[in-house]
């Protein structure tokens, strides 16, 4: 049984949903923490989610540098991932005391939102980097424009029409009663539309890792100080 899943974090942890390429099923479920998402069972073989892996100790990470040339700043939402000196700050006034006496810059509030569940998976592959065989790191902004024919996506996820767009992408993919299954399934309150459309594009991308047509940036791709690649497929 081949299963590959993609992941984006929502509300209520991580939305994992998931593809039997034997049989083309499409499931979904709710993870609290990342422990769980990556021990779920039966395991899929390849893990997509939309979360920085592998950080620097200062500067900017190259794939994210190169992620928002693709895309272009009109659709820009590559956060800065967090220099690993700052993850463990328990707020983000001391991320930001930290950020700055390191590279003279704060951290915005946007970017310490990410910090816990970024935690979450660092310490896991930290621990164990060939962990990264299983979980690829990939950004739903990127992966849409490889499935829009490079393209970056005209609207904004939240407005009505990049909405409409990526619903547009995502149907040609799995099928409207796909998404529907998914979309009712749980509350929007806790799984917002956008966590949908990014968790199924994020598997779109875990299909293309596992048939060896994803695209990587950058090629090759550095590592930390703890070993992991800082890299981000599409």
């Amino acid at each position: 049984m081949i299963i590959i899943a993609g992941v984006d974090g929502c509300k209520s942890g991580w939305l994992c949903i998931k593809k039997n390429l034997d049989t083309g099923l499409v499931s979904s479920e709710v993870f609290g923490n990342a422990q769980s998402l990556i021990q779920q069972e039966p395991r899929p073989l390849v893990v997509a989610v939309d979360i920085p892996i592998g950080l620097t100790d200062v500067g900017q990470r190259q794939c994210d540098i190169e992620a928002r040339r693709l895309i272009g700043e009109r659709r820009s939402s590559v956060f800065r991932a967090p220099i690993r000196p700052a993850l463990q700050a328990s707020s983000r006034k001391q991320a930001d005391i930290i950020q700055r006496s390191i590279e003279g810059k704060g951290v915005a509030a946007q970017a310490f939102a990410i910090y816990r569940k970024v935690l979450e998976f660092d310490t896991i592959l930290s621990n164990d980097p060939s962990m990264q065989k299983l979980v690829k790191e990939v950004h739903p902004e990127v992966c849409f424009w490889a499935c829009n024919n490079n393209r970056a996506m005209p609207h904004n996820k939240k407005k009505t029409e990049g909405r409409a767009e990526r619903h547009r992408l995502v149907s040609q993919y799995v099928g409207d009663k796909a998404i529907e299954k998914v979309r009712s399934k749980y509350l929007v309150k806790e799984v917002a539309h956008d966590d949908i459309y990014d968790a199924f594009v994020a598997l779109w991308t875990a299909e293309r890792i596992y048939s060896g047509k994803a695209g990587l940036i950058p090629d090759p791709s550095p590592k930390d100080r703890n070993g992991l690649n800082m890299e981000m497929w599409y």
